[in-house]
């Protein structure tokens, strides 16, 4: 199957579909998704995070990787969050306590996902399956600002400290935030 040739997966923000991330290029179909990171150390960070992961029940199901191409697939069922909530489609599940659940379950194993969207969730089989795992972090998770210069679009949200994300600070933030990218405060 040539991934190419698969539809865009984007998100809606302020009412218009665009890119999920300046990190990746994804496309997908109803059965998956394929993420291409543009840089080896998101891929790199994507799969270490999966690996982390893969035994917890809100984890996405890995088909392939390809890191010649920095490539990942995996099963997807089509309902992306984000677009559930644009559209204004009836979400069968109360997603608000499923992402508090595995936002509680990633703490107590000592991780934050620092982009805590809805397109970073989708529905499969019923239940609330996160992605983007690049953007978990741990204690001693180290990000240089040069690093993420490029990429950051609120200087608020991701403050750093001698040169490197304040991870804890940035979490806290998109969490006392989080209305600003989900119909309500999660």
């Amino acid at each position: 199957m040539n991934w190419q040739n698969l539809k865009p997966l984007e998100k809606y923000k302020n009412g218009w579909p665009g890119p999920l991330s300046d990190l990746y290029e994804a496309r997908h179909n109803d059965i998956c998704i394929f993420m291409q990171f543009k840089d080896k150390y998101w891929f790199d960070r994507e799969i270490e995070y999966y690996n982390k992961l893969k035994n917890k029940s809100y984890c996405y199901k890995m088909l392939e990787i390809d890191a010649s191409q920095l490539l990942i697939v995996f099963a997807y069922g089509g309902n992306n969050l984000n677009h559930l909530i644009h559209n204004n489609i009836d979400i069968e599940i109360d997603y608000k306590k499923q992402v508090r659940e595995i936002l509680n379950d990633l703490e107590k194993d000592g991780i934050k996902k620092i982009n805590v969207y809805p397109h970073t969730f989708f529905i499969q089989d019923g239940k609330l399956k996160i992605s983007d795992l690049y953007g978990c972090t741990t204690q001693s998770t180290l990000m240089s600002q040069e690093l993420l210069g490029t990429i950051i679009n609120d200087k608020k949200r991701f403050p750093f400290v001698d040169g490197y994300l304040d991870c804890e600070a940035t979490y806290n933030y998109t969490l006392e935030y989080s209305k600003n990218y989900w119909p309500e405060k999660i």
